[in-house]
């Protein structure tokens, strides 16, 4: 057996003790360790950037930058989500949920939809509002300090989860999505929630999620991969899976609706 193999086995033995020692610590600083690492926010595919900075430069320069970061979204996966499951559905109301730079978000309003933002990191909130102010676009936005700031939310006809649930343990992730259902409309609500699939998981070498969210999205503090089962978890069982979009072994994106 290889030294790479030997490792594999150790990851596989280990990940579910490790993990679960982790996410103690999660439950108990939530809010503080999101915030320290989601003030660094995905950019593009290559380049993560300190909201800071953004909201450092002036309207112009901003509005430059904002535009150089999301230039190639559509001719990458993100125009056919938005396609598959946005543009071609009667959903007007919408939440970016741990928006991040709001891309999606910015995106939809600009093409008349009704988007409210939320995010853990207020300076991403703030980043958001000004360049919602400087395109003129009417939403709402919504800064999360505690679990208790997520009653605040609406209801929507859909929430956008692109790349934000599977950065929490998945007991903290169904804790916030039964917040959430209080202000579901069954039957009516739907989610788009994009992850990392189990193959790329498996391709990394079975890593446990804390150590396997170092090499992702710039050293975040937990990564888990999510599949049909886990996603039952989160909602208790009580979802409809409508359709889902793979990404290679890179991205799963679900696309569910309430019951």
């Amino acid at each position: 057996m290889n030294f790479k193999n030997v490792k594999k086995f150790y990851n596989i033995l280990m990940s579910p003790i490790i993990n679960f020692f982790y996410s103690r610590k999660f439950k108990k600083k939530l809010f503080e360790i999101q915030k320290k690492k989601w003030k660094l926010i995905p950019g593009n595919i290559t380049e993560r950037i300190e909201t800071s900075y953004l909201l450092s430069l002036s309207d112009e320069d901003l509005i430059k930058k904002f535009e150089r970061l999301i230039k190639d979204d559509e001719n990458s996966y993100r125009s056919d989500y938005r396609k598959k499951f946005v543009l071609s559905t009667n959903d007007k109301k919408i939440l970016d949920f741990g928006c991040g730079l709001g891309r999606d978000g910015i995106y939809l309003a600009e093409n008349g939809y009704d988007v409210s933002f939320a995010d853990v990191v207020p300076e991403n909130i703030d980043l958001i509002e000004r360049i919602c102010k400087i395109k003129k676009l009417n939403c709402k936005f919504f800064k999360i300090q505690s679990f208790e700031d997520y009653n605040k939310l609406e209801s929507y006809d859909l929430i956008m989860a692109m790349g934000s649930l599977h950065h929490n343990p998945k007991e903290i992730s169904k804790k916030i999505i039964n917040i959430l259902k209080k202000k579901f409309v069954f039957g009516n609500t739907k989610f788009l929630i994009l992850s990392y699939p189990y193959e790329r998981w498996k391709n990394d070498g079975y890593k446990p999620f804390p150590f396997w969210g170092e090499n992702t999205d710039g050293g975040a503090p937990w990564t888990e991969y999510y599949d049909k089962k886990k996603i039952d978890y989160l909602f208790n069982n009580k979802i409809i899976h409508l359709d889902e979009l793979k990404i290679n072994d890179e991205f799963i994106i679900f696309y569910l609706k309430t019951t």
